[in-house]
């Protein structure tokens, strides 16, 4: 069985400067896409965590918005319960003005056209 070299280079006959300096050349742009994917890293995880509070934003924006709402409802229907109220209120004070009307007229025709007797 042939001994093995482990040590040596396994270019194809490049002397072992060569070798070196593409080594070297090689490792510097491994480093390099390192540097720059460890870059995009930051960049995209910082772009999440931003992108984490606009949503945490958003969904307590629309909590309120949801809170503001029931309010409104809530007093809406309040008014509409005032405003049925004052008519009940105004139809009752219509039918007494018309019941002492009507009152005013029946003595009128008993009396033939005056209030005294």
């Amino acid at each position: 069985m042939p001994a093995h070299d482990y040590g040596a280079t396994m270019s194809s006959g490049a002397p072992p400067a060569a070798d070196a300096t593409e080594t070297d050349r090689l490792l510097e742009d491994s480093l390099a896409k390192q540097a720059e994917t460890e870059q995009m890293g930051s960049a995209t995880l910082n772009q999440m965590r931003g992108q984490t509070e606009q949503l945490d934003s958003a969904t307590v924006t629309a909590r309120d918005t949801q809170r503001v709402t029931k309010e409104a409802k809530r007093t809406l229907s309040d008014i509409a319960c005032s405003i049925l109220r004052e008519k009940l209120v105004l139809g009752g004070i219509i039918l007494v003005f018309l019941a002492i009307d009507v009152y005013l007229a029946y003595l009128l025709i008993k009396n033939k056209g005056s209030f005294s007797k």
